[in-house]
């Protein structure tokens, strides 16, 4: 899964991997393999000079790696601050996730969550 948000200031994303076990006593844990790079060409954000009070989108707290039990909900969170608000989106597999059912995504006091 992979979180991406962008703003004027520039793109970043954090790709984490959820793994699903049959049979563990593990709930959820070690920290992600996590990425900073972009799907987009944009340059990088520490070279982008901040222009009239705008900051690039930063991930302040990073989802980490889930590991749950088969039929056992799991979730991602993440703190991310920028100026202007960042617009954040999930995806799977490069594909866009769309709230539903199987998918709930929320933002509660700078907290993005799936």
């Amino acid at each position: 899964y992979t979180c991406e948000t962008a703003n004027v200031g520039g793109v970043r994303q954090v790709t984490v991997e959820l793994t699903v076990q049959e049979d563990t006593d593990w709930k959820y844990g070690w920290p992600s393999n996590t990425s900073t790079t972009s799907r987009y060409s944009t340059p990088s954000i520490e070279n982008r000079p901040s222009i009239w009070g705008e900051s690039p989108p930063k991930f302040v707290t990073k989802p980490t790696r889930l590991i749950v039990k088969e039929g056992q909900n799991g979730k991602f969170s993440c703190k991310i601050t920028g100026r202007p608000h960042p617009r954040v989106i999930w995806l799977k597999s490069d594909t866009e996730l769309q709230q539903s059912d199987h998918f709930n995504m929320f933002e509660k006091s700078g907290i993005h969550c799936l």
